[in-house]
C-alpha cells in the first residue's frame, strides 16, 4: 500500500454497517493490507484509537468478507497510543465537522504491488455499468412493408 493510511471506509467503500458498528469504525485507518487473489483473503493491518472488542472485530470481518465475496478477512489491530492501564480514559471531544478531504495522490503503478494492481482494477471494474452485448451490423436491416419480421412470400397461384 501506499505510505499513508487510509480511513476504514475509504478502502471498504462497499461496507455498509449498522449506524451505531459505523461510529466505531470511523476512527480506523487501514495501515497495510495484502490481499490473496488466489484463496480470496484478505490481511489488514489496522490503527485504532482504542483497541477494539475481539468480538466486534469478528463481526466485521465475517461481513466485509459477505459484502466482498471473500473466503476470509483478518484483521490485525493496534491502538493508536497505548494508556496506563489505571488511566482514566481521554474526554470525548464535542462533534465537530470534519474538514473536507485532501484530495487524493495516486500513487504510480510502478510502485504498487501487483496484488493491488489487480485489487484496484477489479474495483474499477465493479464499479462500471453493466454494457448489454449487442450484435454488431455493418447495414441496417431491412423490414418487409408489412411489419412482419418474416421474410416476404410472393403469392403465386397454385400450380395444376
Amino acid at each position: 500500500m501506499p505510505e499513508k493510511n487510509l480511513p476504514f471506509f475509504e478502502m471498504f467503500f462497499q461496507y455498509r454497517p449498522a449506524p451505531a458498528l459505523a461510529a466505531v469504525l470511523t476512527g480506523w485507518l487501514v495501515t497495510g493490507a495484502v490481499l490473496d487473489s488466489q484463496n480470496r483473503t484478505i490481511e489488514a493491518k489496522l490503527l485504532c484509537p482504542r483497541l477494539p472488542d475481539p468480538a466486534v472485530l469478528r463481526q466485521v470481518e465475517r461481513e466485509l468478507a459477505q459484502v466482498y465475496g471473500l473466503s476470509a478477512v483478518t484483521f490485525h489491530p493496534a491502538c493508536a497510543q497505548a494508556a496506563p492501564a489505571d488511566a482514566p480514559p481521554p474526554p470525548e471531544a464535542p462533534a465537530a465537522v470534519p474538514p473536507a478531504p485532501a484530495p487524493k495522490e495516486t500513487p504510480s503503478e510502478e510502485t504498487l504491488s501487483q496484488q493491488e494492481r489487480l485489487f484496484r482494477q477489479t474495483e474499477a471494474c465493479a464499479r462500471r455499468p453493466w454494457r448489454r452485448p449487442g450484435r454488431p451490423t455493418s447495414r441496417p436491416r431491412a423490414f418487409p412493408p408489412s411489419g412482419s419480421t418474416a421474410p416476404a412470400r410472393s403469392k403465386r397461384p397454385p400450380s395444376p
